[in-house]
């Protein structure tokens, strides 16, 4: 499952410097940790820039669409048309 959380990015730096098991609780650490390994999404980035962050893929620019092959699925292609592909990303909403 992916989860997409909004994190002040002073607090995300915080985060790096969670303490140990004598300072603060195991879950807490363990959230700390989960959170260092997540994948930051930059602020207004397109839907194709958030795929790309998110997946390890190959683009392939053609004239109305870019053709993305996933590493798992290298002989199929996945078409995205231009205007979605370089949209602003909306966080799961309609907003």
């Amino acid at each position: 499952m992916k989860l997409i959380i909004d994190i002040d990015e002073n607090v995300f730096t915080r985060l790096f410097d969670c303490g140990t098991e004598d300072m603060i609780d195991l879950d807490r650490i363990k959230a700390c940790n989960a959170i260092r390994k997540g994948t930051p999404i930059p602020d207004n980035a397109t839907n194709g820039e958030v795929i790309k962050t998110m997946f390890d893929i190959k683009e392939v620019d053609m004239e109305n669409t870019y053709c993305v092959h996933f590493p798992e699925e290298e002989e199929y292609g996945h078409y995205f048309f231009k205007g979605w592909w370089n949209a602003p990303y909306q966080k799961g909403g309609n907003e």
